[in-house]
């Protein structure tokens, strides 16, 4: 791939290449996309969970951004935070508009919360990731918190389950895309033979962004085409919202290379994020992508190499579920 059309993609992609390995190069590219996404006029900020194992350089790749961009376009949350500290940190809201900021940890971000207190953040990143505004009343009062942001967050893959069905699957991880992966041995046993020479490694000049609208009509066909098998992957009920996404990866990469109209290299790249979307660990997946294309619950467990007698009834109960969810039309 050449990247005629999309050099600062090319050389974001060969500096994680080149200090982290191939395996999660992708992944910090993405992450520059939610970054640049705020330069975007007409699309929605990208916002992304990034699922991995511990160790995995989540942290580094979310912390690189600010070399690649600077400090200006960027905010660290930090791990352990409430929404009235965000209020009152950022001036409800005024310092973090038009901002990307990173949760380190949604791990740690989880655990420390009671779990009324966890519900009243995520309900309230919700409502500032989709609305840019989160308003609270209690006894003392009333205040709102306005922003227009875009947000990276880091959790382990074992957490990630953990707390999948209470706080992930809600409208919180519906306005984020979702991207997991795992640091292959050979990269990670090159990094670890080559640590003192990969960490002094830098970006170099740093890339700077106009804002614009991206001209992205001649695509909508399509994106809307590739919404379909990208919704199932996710396992998202919003065919809506992933179209959304879509349409803002292939708009931030036009932004990030200093284009206005989207073009093919972009289709490239929503190709290299694509493959990303599944999780490793769901059981839930397969039978999904198998009952969406017609099979019959007896043919899903001969599939799956299950004896359909006791596994038929699992299956069954899968398939209910996410129709009752909106996957499974």
């Amino acid at each position: 791939m050449t990247w005629d059309k999309s050099p600062n993609t090319k050389r974001i992609l060969d500096y994680f290449r080149g200090k982290y390995g191939g395996s999660v190069a992708v992944i910090g590219l993405v992450k520059s996309l939610a970054v640049a996404s705020l330069k975007v006029k007409n699309a929605f900020p990208l916002n992304i969970i990034s699922v991995s194992p511990a160790g995995h350089f989540k942290t580094r790749l979310s912390v690189e951004q600010f070399s690649i961009f600077g400090k200006r376009d960027i905010v660290d949350f930090g791990s352990d935070f409430t929404i009235h500290g965000i209020a009152e940190q950022y001036d409800k809201g005024r310092k973090i508009n038009n901002k990307t900021c990173l949760i380190n940890d949604l791990t740690l971000l989880f655990g420390s919360k009671s779990k009324q207190a966890k519900e009243r953040l995520i309900n309230a990143l919700a409502e500032l990731l989709s609305e840019g505004s989160y308003g609270y009343k209690n006894f003392r009062g009333n205040w709102e918190l306005n922003a227009r942001i875009s947000l990276i967050g880091n959790v382990t893959i074992d957490s990630y389950m953990k707390y999948y069905k209470e706080l992930i699957e809600s409208t919180f991880g519906e306005r984020c895309l979702t991207v997991f992966y795992i640091v292959d041995d050979d990269d990670s046993s090159k990094f670890s033979k080559e640590n003192e020479k990969r960490i002094g490694m830098v970006f170099g000049d740093r890339v700077n962004i106009r804002r614009c609208v991206v001209d992205y009509r001649d695509f909508i066909d399509k994106f809307c085409e590739m919404a379909k098998p990208w919704r199932l992957m996710s396992l998202s009920p919003s065919l809506t919202r992933t179209f959304d996404r879509i349409v803002s990866i292939a708009c931030s990469n036009a932004v990030l290379n200093g284009r206005q109209k989207v073009c093919d290299e972009d289709l490239v790249v929503l190709g290299l994020v694509q493959a990303y979307l599944m999780n490793p660990l769901s059981r839930h997946s397969d039978i999904i992508q198998l009952a969406v294309k017609g099979l019959t619950q007896n043919e899903i467990c001969k599939r799956l190499g299950k004896d359909p007698s006791s596994y038929q009834g699992y299956v069954s109960r899968v398939i209910g579920e996410y129709k009752g969810k909106g996957v499974i039309r």
